[in-house]
């Protein structure tokens, strides 16, 4: 599980898809130490990633990481400008 944590959480960095990123491990050897996939390693497939990240959404785990369209969700314009820093306020 760490390992697709790792590539979902590439995937966020550089706006992959799930064939992207597949095809980025393959490529990319950087990405493949990052996600702790050795050279001898396959690379898990788009839909094993594609099926990580939904079985996570749909227990509902506490992840940052891995966003749901809930987290997309703009804050109301009010507490935007009280946190905002005041020396940056027009």
């Amino acid at each position: 599980p760490l390992m697709m944590v790792k590539i979902i959480v590439l995937q966020q960095w550089y706006d992959a898809s799930d064939a992207g990123m597949e095809e980025a491990l393959q490529d990319r050897l950087a990405f493949r130490r990052f996600a702790g996939i050795r050279l001898e390693d396959t690379v898990p497939d788009h839909s094993t990633t594609s099926r990580f990240r939904k079985a996570v959404v749909k227990r509902e785990l506490p992840s940052p990481l891995i966003p749901t369209p809930t987290s997309f969700r703009r804050r109301p314009e009010s507490s935007r400008r009280a946190s905002a820093d005041p020396l940056l306020s027009p």
